[in-house]
């Protein structure tokens, strides 16, 4: 099934529960007019207590949010749902926090795998990425996912995804928490991951960005993840030393 050429002030559906698959959604323009996170095709993947298996999915369009957190490609939060094979060609402009090429953020442990992003995704403020703005909550994994967004944030911004810390930002916290997230055998093909930051008073070095996470905990699963070698990276200007380096898996 194939919908096309849908322009509305929210997305498609408010919330996305049960079995999804096999739809197609294309020249979409999605643009905030209520407070509700925002993308193409559902404000909510699932929800607690109410599971979301899709499969299949694709859509392609462009979306604006400058009302609420969580801002996506296909669905502004996810909670308790599991993604395979979903897909989405996307021009995202946000100035809110949580902006992701796939989904803005994850609201209960959820699974992603075999999903991809291409396109551009602009978020002005905290956790943007190419698949998920930011990984909040225990367990949830992204699995052989791909994305060949642009990305630009503020701060708290990478490749794949913009942070896995149980939504926290203090940097002493990341040698503690235990978010057992898993960020396995992704590919970061960007071309771009930048801060939009110019300079001032808030570049505060652990505001930090990253070729496939921008911020994480040690007790996270990082595994068999690439980079574009010829991505072109640009830090936060607190941390304007830093330049990208491969290391080992973290498991």
């Amino acid at each position: 099934h194939t919908i096309t050429n849908f322009t509305a002030g929210c997305p498609l559906f408010e919330y996305a529960v049960g079995n999804f698959h096999d739809l197609n959604v294309t020249k979409a323009k999605v643009s905030n007019d209520v407070s509700k996170p925002t993308a193409i095709l559902a404000s909510r993947g699932g929800d607690i207590g109410s599971s979301l298996t899709a499969t299949n999915l694709y859509v392609q369009g462009s979306v604006a949010n400058t009302s609420t957190n969580g801002t996506g490609g296909m669905f502004g939060i996810i909670a308790d749902a599991t993604l395979d094979r979903c897909a989405a060609s996307i021009n995202i402009n946000s100035n809110v926090y949580d902006v992701g090429g796939l989904f803005g953020y994850d609201n209960s442990k959820s699974t992603v795998t075999n999903c991809w992003t291409s396109g551009v995704v602009k978020g002005d403020n905290r956790y943007t990425g190419g698949i998920a703005g930011q990984i909040y909550k225990a367990e949830t994994g992204l699995y052989n996912c791909f994305t060949t967004c642009s990305i630009t944030g503020k701060y708290y911004f990478g490749g794949i995804a913009g942070s896995d810390n149980l939504g926290q930002k203090e940097k002493e916290s990341c040698g503690t928490n235990d978010p057992k997230n898993h960020i396995e055998k992704c590919i970061a093909w960007n071309d771009v991951v930048k801060s939009s930051l110019a300079g001032g008073t808030d570049v505060a070095e652990h505001y930090s960005g990253g070729a496939v996470v921008g911020y994480s905990a040690l007790k996270n699963y990082h595994v068999d993840c690439y980079r574009n070698p010829g991505m072109i990276f640009q830090d936060c200007p607190g941390n304007s030393g830093n330049v990208l380096c491969d290391q080992m898996n973290s498991s």
